[in-house]
């Protein structure tokens, strides 16, 4: 192989792993290339690159994306209205979802009255093939204390009071 093939790499990744070599320098022996060599000595390859790093970083392409809320869960599923928050000129629909579409921890969650959001779209991460995700979550809001609960049902009275002598 000519040396004008070859496209210089001066740095050398943190982990050796990185390259397609199976043999540390304490095991070299004749048939070792000696760029195998001399990466094992130097620490650099002249020459080799390596493969990409497979890594989780990578983005989401947004294709559609949707408000619902449910209306009736059975056995098997949630039956819920969407509303189209992609392009908004779209009309609402009702649609049912498998209870398997959801995660475990919004399994208790997922009532009638319940909001969730669902994006469609796909995931391209570096090294990896694209893949098409679709991901619902619900929305999740702090519970109210005992106190506010009171503070609530004390405000309703006092305007329901206010309406009764009308």
């Amino acid at each position: 192989m000519s040396t004008q093939a070859l496209r210089i790499i001066d740095t050398a990744p943190a982990e050796p792993s990185q390259f397609f070599f199976d043999k540390p320098p304490q095991q070299a022996s004749n048939d070792t290339s000696m760029a195998q060599q001399a990466f094992f000595e130097t620490g650099a390859i002249r020459g080799i690159v390596p493969r990409p790093a497979s890594s989780s970083v990578g983005y989401f392409r947004l294709l559609q994306s949707f408000e619902g809320v449910v209306t009736e869960r059975t056995e098997h599923s949630i039956f819920a209205q969407i509303s189209d928050k992609t392009n908004s000129q779209n009309p609402d629909e009702i649609v049912e979802i498998p209870l398997e579409e959801l995660t475990p921890e919004d399994l208790p969650i997922a009532v009638v009255g319940a909001i969730f959001y669902w994006s469609i779209g796909y995931k391209d991460s570096p090294g990896e093939p694209r893949r098409r995700i679709s991901q619902i979550r619900f929305q999740r809001l702090p519970g109210w204390s005992r106190q506010e609960l009171l503070a609530a049902q004390s405000f309703a009275a006092e305007y329901r009071s206010l309406f009764s002598d009308i």
